[in-house]
Formats: C-alpha cells, sequence, structure tokens
C-alpha cells in the first residue's frame, strides 16, 4: 500500500487548479507561479528534436505513443506546475492528468517514477544547484530534497509532502532559492533500479516522460527553464 504523508496545503490546492495560463503574482511577503503543461505529450513534444534522449531509450516517442505502458500512465503527464514562495517557506506542486490511487500501478517495464521539481543559477546552461523530487516504487512514496553544488550530492528526506488524487506537493525552505534564478518541472521513469541521490543520473536506463512545455528553437536555453516568481 502506498504511504502519504499529509501535509495541510487543501486551500492552496484549490485555487491553484482555477488558474488557466501561466501567471506570476507577488507582493512583499509571497510571490507565485503557476505554469500550464499540454496534456497528452508525454515524450511527443520533449523529444522532437531528433536525437535528444536517444542514449536514454533509442526512439522513445515510438514506443510512448499510442497505447504504451507509460503512454497511458496519466499520472505521469503534467498539465499544471507551480511554485509558492511565502516568506521562509516554498511550497511548490503538480497537477497530473489522471490521479495516483491505491489501484494505481507502475507502468510495465518500470521499477521506479519520479516527480521532479529542479532549481537552477544559469538558466541558459546544463546545470543545476537543487533538485527536489518524489520517488515512487509502485507502493511507497518517498521525498527528497538534493543539495547537487558539491560532489558527491547532499540528500535530506522530506516528510512535509502530499499526494492526493491527481495532485503532488512539497514544502521546503526557502533557503533553497538563495542564488537560483530559473526552475523547471518533469517526470523520470527508471527501467532500472536508479543510483544512490548522492549520484548523478548514469547515461541509461531512464528518461522523462513529460517536462514543462518545450519547442524546440524557441527558447533561449536548451532545457526549459522558467523565471522565479
Amino acid at each position: 500500500m502506498m504511504r502519504v504523508v499529509v501535509a495541510a496545503f487543501s486551500v492552496l490546492v484549490v485555487g491553484l487548479m482555477l488558474v488557466q495560463s501561466v501567471s506570476v503574482s507577488g507582493d512583499s511577503k509571497s510571490n507565485s507561479m503557476y505554469v500550464v503543461d499540454g496534456e497528452g505529450d508525454l515524450g511527443k513534444l520533449f523529444y522532437s528534436g531528433g536525437d535528444w534522449g536517444n542514449h536514454l531509450f533509442g526512439d522513445p516517442v515510438s514506443w510512448w505513443s499510442g497505447n504504451s505502458p507509460i503512454g497511458n500512465a496519466g499520472y505521469l503527464d503534467i498539465i499544471m506546475g507551480w511554485i509558492v514562495v511565502d516568506r521562509k517557506t516554498v511550497t511548490m506542486g503538480m497537477q497530473m492528468a489522471s490521479p495516483i490511487s491505491d489501484e494505481s500501478t507502475l507502468p510495465e517495464g518500470v521499477k521506479m517514477v519520479q516527480w521532479s521539481w529542479i532549481f537552477t543559477p544559469a538558466p541558459t546552461e546544463w546545470k543545476w544547484d537543487y533538485e527536489v523530487l518524489i520517488l515512487w516504487d509502485g507502493l511507497e512514496f518517498t521525498t527528497f530534497q538534493v543539495d547537487r553544488r558539491t560532489f558527491p550530492f547532499a540528500v535530506t528526506p522530506l516528510d512535509s509532502f502530499e499526494v492526493s488524487g491527481d495532485t503532488l506537493t512539497v514544502q521546503v525552505g526557502a533557503a533553497i532559492l538563495q542564488n537560483q534564478v530559473g526552475w523547471m518541472f518533469e517526470t523520470t521513469v527508471y527501467t532500472k533500479p536508479p543510483l544512490p541521490l548522492t549520484e548523478d543520473r548514469s547515461m541509461g536506463g531512464w528518461g522523462s516522460p513529460d517536462v514543462n512545455d518545450y519547442v524546440v528553437g524557441h527558447d533561449p536555453a536548451w532545457w526549459p527553464n522558467k523565471p522565479l516568481p
């Protein structure tokens, strides 16, 4: 059975679900950003640039499409991501195309699913300082903050998270935003057990079915970072 550690985010989530387009709002005490992502785009938009991702799965667009196990896993399809900064706390979330329930299972051939929020000090480079991760092995959820500024990476377990239907939320301290200028969100699948979080991903056995909308040639950064609120 799934283990879900519940945080009190329900009022926040109801408000966020009303947002229909990218918006940024803020005042002296709090700031927020909500990013709408296309539905039904698992693997299709992100990998449309040609060879991108071929070191991971060969031709992911073909075997993620149609009725493939990953293509049918709506809980991998992000339709909205957000960050809310309130004084010393950052609340981040995602809404998925379908809920995760006690009956949900991993796609065939997948060992682990990961939902990520990634923060970068250099939005035009392949670089990020922090990741906040929710991992699911089909039975249990675990959540971590990963500090990638030194190697091996520093990993901090988190318990301030909620998985409720089609919505995932996590709270961390606002210190994570120091010197960071961009963020993104993505889902990842592992076809073999992942390496420890203190290490970088290997060059095989994983891929990102969805990431906040990315159009080749239309973004100044190769990775689809968004400005922080």
